[in-house]
């Protein structure tokens, strides 16, 4: 089945309701599926393939839905970039996939001239104006495309991780995996038929459409979501009634602090809030500025969307007394579709092969392991890439592991405590997330890392303007955790994508700090 049947079903039981808002417009279902019927035969005319890899350049805009999906209606496979990842970035990603097509806006053509990887691509589209050597893939009376037959394994759409670890690798959906997490999304995380959503997870919004919602797409550059201007997403909040928000937590942030300053009251009724750690800080401030909503806390990752999910009401004080004393940061209960085990770190994965040997391998409520998953929206392989350490099989089922670090509690609940890399040195464990995580309870601390370097253990604080948070409260979480050092930093480096993920590394070379030792900085 193409992932496209559904978004045709919604548009003849939804032909007037509006499907997708950006900043220049406003597109019902009917108008949705004529554009990208037409845009698909134009695809089709100008000799695009079913199999056909098609690199996508072009803004977060109803012009990107409807490329994406009409490279989907003709069983073309769009190959999404993030351009905040830099030049470098998209060229590797070029070089491992070697995409037929490039789709991009009249901006990103002028890459052409500086990126080879580009101009080895042989059939070019601009979503704008006529532009030399491309053609317009917008253009009007071209005919309508019906919706390919595909097999269920069959590639849909290509993103890659960060390469924030290593080199990005390719994730390939196929159809058959996004039918899944969409169903896995409206059956742990559903709206209700009549909300407008606004969203800047576009996996998220190609579901929300599939499930027949509005979509609105932020106003705002989401290349670096922790330095947008909050004022004209706050204003489509207001101008188009918003009843929920899905974003990540820098972004959210950035609303916050905006809202607070200027005493706004915000009416979304629920904000799901993923793609980094969520601190409980930052749901406490969701609810305050938006009264009586619900916060939704979503832990996932590239290979697997979702994994777990808790709601802001459902911590309680002893939750919130756990992770202020470093047990770690709640994401809460796993999604039902998912098989999660928590397995001894550093596992010679290739020795597992049965259930049994699997379950010899998993560890018990409260012991703290390596995060392990499986299930039908659970990332099966990468492209181009063979004998991948993430990867394991048992009784022929593919088993994921995450690279987190967590523990499950009696309750069922899962606890991370950071990644598999940077929870361990010389001296045994350090769980950097727990210490952050404790962290995040102090106002004057607006970003914390706990990390190892050169045999000694450092937590580095970001503080705010003029801030001097009194961390002799936290005397015997440092103690408990070995801290050696303290450093007050201007800034926390953090990854590219989500403004959220911690660089340890560029930290670790930070030449501008203050340092102390743990005991000079508490009683200074």
């Amino acid at each position: 089945m193409n992932v496209c049947d559904l978004l045709a079903e919604r548009a003849k039981e939804l032909p007037m309701k509006t499907a997708l808002v950006d900043r220049q417009q406003q597109v019902s279902y009917g108008d949705l599926e004529a554009a990208c019927a037409q845009a698909a035969s134009t695809l089709l005319r100008r000799g695009v393939r079913s199999g056909d890899a098609a690199l996508i350049l072009v803004p977060l805009s109803t012009a990107f839905y409807v490329t994406v999906i009409a490279l989907l209606r003709i069983g073309a496979i769009p190959v999404l970039v993030d351009p905040g990842q830099g030049r470098a970035h998209l060229e590797r990603c070029c070089k491992l996939i070697r995409p037929r097509v490039f789709i991009g806006s009249a901006l990103s053509h002028l890459l052409l001239a500086s990126l080879p990887a580009l101009r080895q691509i042989p059939l070019r589209f601009t979503t704008s104006a006529f532009l030399p050597g491309s053609y317009a893939l917008f253009s009007r009376g071209t005919g309508s495309a019906d919706i390919a037959g595909v097999a269920s394994h069959a590639p849909a759409l290509v993103t890659f991780t960060s390469g924030s670890t290593g080199a990005p690798k390719a994730i390939a959906r196929s159809h058959g995996f996004l039918l899944a997490q969409h169903k896995a999304l409206q059956g742990s995380l559903g709206h209700a038929p009549s909300e407008i959503v606004l969203s800047a997870l576009p996996v998220f919004v190609l579901s929300h459409l599939a499930a027949g919602l509005t979509c609105v797409l932020p106003d705002c550059d989401l290349r670096q979501p922790g330095s947008i201007m909050p004022t004209p997403v706050i204003d489509q909040l207001a101008r188009y009634s918003v009843s929920s928000v899905e974003a990540p937590p820098s972004l959210l942030g950035q609303i916050v602090v905006r809202c607070l300053e200027e005493d706004i009251r915000l009416s979304a009724r629920r904000f799901l809030v993923g793609g980094a750690p969520v601190f409980p800080r930052l749901i406490k401030q969701l609810q305050t500025i938006s009264p009586g909503c619900e916060v939704i806390s979503v832990y996932g990752s590239s290979e697997v969307e979702p994994i777990a999910h808790i709601t802001g009401s459902a911590i309680s004080e002893q939750d919130i007394s756990a992770m202020r004393d470093g047990q770690g940061l709640l994401v809460g209960t796993p999604i039902q579709s998912l098989r999660l085990r928590v397995v001894r770190e550093a596992l010679e994965t290739n020795a597992i092969a049965s259930i049994s040997e699997l379950n010899r391998a998993s560890l018990p409520p409260g012991k703290i392991g390596e995060i392990v998953v499986s299930g039908d929206h659970v990332l099966s392989e990468y492209l181009h890439a063979e004998d991948v350490p993430s990867k394991f099989r048992v009784n022929e089922v593919v088993w994921h592991r995450t690279g987190d670090v967590g523990s499950i509690d009696d309750r069922g609940r899962l606890w991370l405590l950071g990644r598999v890399g940077s929870c361990n040195d010389a001296r045994g464990k350090l769980y950097p997330l727990a210490m952050e995580t404790a962290l995040s309870f102090c106002p004057e601390i607006q970003r914390s890392a706990f990390f190892a370097v050169e045999g000694e253990r450092i937590l580095a604080l970001q503080l705010g303007s003029h801030s001097q948070p009194d961390l002799t409260v936290f005397a015997a979480l440092f103690d408990k955790m070995s801290v050696d050092k303290i450093w007050e930093v201007a800034h926390i480096p953090t990854d590219k994508r989500h403004n959220a993920k911690i660089d340890y590394v560029s930290l670790a070379r930070s030449p501008r700090r203050k340092e102390y030792k743990i005991h000079e900085r508490l009683f200074r």
